[in-house]
């Protein structure tokens, strides 16, 4: 159950300094062994997970919303909120059963999903504190290729949408700080 959150937030983080997600297809094919057809995105409209942004002197905020759910799809929006940078809105169409990017909409104009190298460096189990609480997650760290990159991730399978309590990954201006406010799950 727990592969679950973490694919599925694997799937969706990428989208947030992008401004358009990927799939990351070599971790999820792999972490996917037996979970194929079983429904890996168990999302109810309304579902939301909210943020806080910290990209050095930049401070914002993010607001997930699950907007349409259905057996083999489910959009997801991302408001983002990039301070004096502005406001950036993120449609994602995911597939359901095996957490792939169909589709990213920044601000109404589709955008190229870019391809992932991304190798899987570690998976523990781990406690942190964020402004939501204190969570027992799995900390995923993932080595980009491209860039030589570290990312870090905790998640949670009871953290609506993505599972995503805390991520760190490498951005346009500096390292990208993600941490959970608040979440509801219908």
């Amino acid at each position: 159950m727990m592969h679950r959150a973490i694919i599925s937030m694997m799937a969706v983080l990428f989208s947030v300094t992008a401004f358009a997600a990927s799939p990351i297809q070599t971790i999820v094919q792999a972490s996917m062994k037996g979970i194929q057809g079983r429904g890996l995105i168990n999302w109810t409209v309304g579902d939301t997970a909210s943020y806080s942004m910290n990209m050095g002197f930049i401070q914002g905020s993010m607001v997930m919303t699950a907007t349409s759910v259905t057996a083999d799809e489910a959009w997801m929006t991302q408001d983002v909120d990039m301070g004096f940078l502005g406001k950036q809105k993120i449609e994602v169409l995911l597939d359901t059963n095996t957490g792939e990017v169909k589709k990213v909409i920044a601000n109404g104009q589709e955008q190229q999903i870019p391809e992932q190298d991304m190798e899987l460096i570690e998976i523990i189990t781990d406690t942190i504190t964020v402004p939501a609480g204190t969570f027992e997650c799995q900390h995923v760290r993932l080595k980009d290729n491209k860039s030589g990159g570290e990312v870090k991730m905790w998640a949670n399978q009871d953290v609506a949408l993505s599972g995503m309590v805390k991520s760190i990954q490498p951005g346009q201006f500096g390292e990208v700080t993600l941490e959970l406010t608040s979440f509801n799950k219908q």
